[in-house]
């Protein structure tokens, strides 16, 4: 083992630089990797967020029943209209919400960041005014 590291060990100095130039060149983002997440929800689970120029999206699970939502509040982007993909959801079903700035040129992507939702909901054939709620980050395409 001990010649086996003399004679071909020189080989790691040549692949140590050869990693070093691709992390200096940005191939490999270490330390800048964001994940997408929705933390504080209870009810609901999250699944994907994205955005474009002028919106905002986020992709999440019903819980186990169905219900109707009632309304959503998005922010801290104030001119949002946050909308529902569809209404009445079935229990286990994906769902969209949505959020379309007034002013689309006036939208950052760091209007983006820590985007805190605010869902209304009633429970077919059951309780009514419920609310989950949580605040989603990460980097968003």
């Amino acid at each position: 083992m001990r010649e086996y590291l003399i004679s071909h060990g020189w080989l790691l100095i040549p692949a140590t630089l050869v990693g070093i130039f691709l992390v200096a060149a940005g191939l490999f983002a270490v330390g800048n990797v964001e994940q997408n997440f929705c933390t504080g929800f209870r009810y609901f689970t999250f699944v994907d967020q994205r955005e474009t120029a002028d919106s905002y999206m986020v992709q999440l699970l019903n819980g186990n029943k169905p219900i109707i939502v009632t309304s959503v509040e998005a922010g801290p982007v104030s001119d949002s209209n946050p909308y529902v993909s569809e209404e009445n959801i079935q229990p286990g079903r994906a769902f969209a919400i949505r959020t379309i700035s007034m002013e689309p040129s006036g939208t950052t992507r760091s209007d983006f960041n820590n985007m805190a939702l605010v869902i209304h909901y009633d429970v077919i054939n059951g309780a009514v005014n419920l609310t989950d709620r949580a605040v989603c980050s990460g980097m968003v395409a």
